[in-house]
């Protein structure tokens, strides 16, 4: 049985999608940036999440948010729902798209994790050599300098009939834990941070290796030829320090204590009104008619919203 997941109001999470076999589906071009964009704009909105780094290879997307109404689950089914009709439709394949274990997720526990999390997502495509810098990937991207500035996605003129918006606008936004600096300044603090740990994944390459060719997009049905590792449990947190994970686990193990006990109470027939479950319960919160606890005053891994920006002029 999957471990239930726990979602509180403000917490920043890396999301991460996969498709299936590992296939390049997402293969960037015209057409899969124009549906990358236009779901996560969609998605984003509707379910009102802060959008601070997205990088979508060729074969998984990566994500990081600020989950305002702990609702992204609902985001992820409609971001990756979306995507999947629409790029099976551009494909004519029909059939599943993505793999077929759920989303993963990270949350980030403090500002440390949170500046990791942002620099390993921009430096994805150099990380594996496809590229030599985050300009040169020609997947749909959205990075700190994209912070405070509408992006307009218009909608794709495969899939979507003429009820859909003709475009959608959102606004990337910094993550939490800045907003008492200037919003240029903050940009080029992380900006600055990608162009360090660019520096270091070049300076770690192989003297005798060649120069990265032009990038040349691989066809969709093709996978890596590389085996797949065998991945260990997934981690549920990050924080650059490993007291505060241990102790972010050890929350986690509370929340699953009570779950269960609420759970046993609730299938052996006990009335829903005298089972309540725990703060951040989400399938059961959603899908059946049980009380939930209201989220406590401090949790690790919660940051309260920063005061809103006005946009950056284009």
């Amino acid at each position: 049985m999957t471990l239930p997941r726990r979602h509180l109001p403000n917490e920043v999470v890396a999301l991460v999608r996969r498709t299936h076999r590992r296939e390049y589906s997402l293969t960037p071009c015209d057409t899969t940036n124009e549906i990358v964009a236009y779901q996560m704009a969609c998605a984003a909105t509707e379910h009102n999440q802060s959008v601070h780094a997205v990088v979508a290879m060729s074969n998984h997307i990566h994500t990081i948010v600020h989950d305002r109404n702990a609702n992204r689950s609902d985001f992820m089914r409609d971001l990756n729902a979306g995507i999947a009709r629409a790029m099976n439709h551009s494909h004519g394949t029909p059939g599943g798209f993505w793999e077929a274990r759920p989303y993963g997720e990270v949350l980030l526990l403090n500002l440390t994790a949170i500046e990791q999390q942002i620099v390993y997502t921009c430096l994805n495509p150099v990380a594996t050599g496809e590229v030599d810098s985050l300009d040169d990937w020609p997947g749909f991207v959205i990075r700190p300098r994209d912070w405070g500035k509408p992006v307009r996605c218009p909608r794709p003129e495969c899939f979507y009939g003429d009820d859909r918006p003709a475009f959608i606008e959102f606004i990337p936004q910094p993550p939490p834990g800045y907003a008492d600096r200037p919003l240029d300044e903050v940009i080029a603090y992380f900006e600055n941070l990608i162009e360090e740990g660019r520096q270091k994944l070049l300076a770690a390459r192989p003297a005798d290796q060649p120069d990265t060719p032009p990038f040349i997009p691989p066809a969709p049905h093709e996978s890596p030829s590389t085996p797949a590792l065998r991945e260990r449990t997934r981690p549920r947190f990050a924080a650059g320090d490993p007291a505060l994970i241990a102790q972010a686990k050890e929350q986690y193990r509370g929340f699953l204590e009570a779950y269960r006990h609420q759970r046993k109470k609730w299938l052996e027939g006990a009335r829903p009104r005298r089972c309540i479950f725990p703060p951040g319960t989400v399938w059961l919160r959603k899908h059946s008619p049980v009380l939930c606890a209201p989220p406590p005053p401090v949790s690790l891994g919660v940051f309260p919203p920063p005061e809103s920006r006005p946009p950056i002029a284009a």
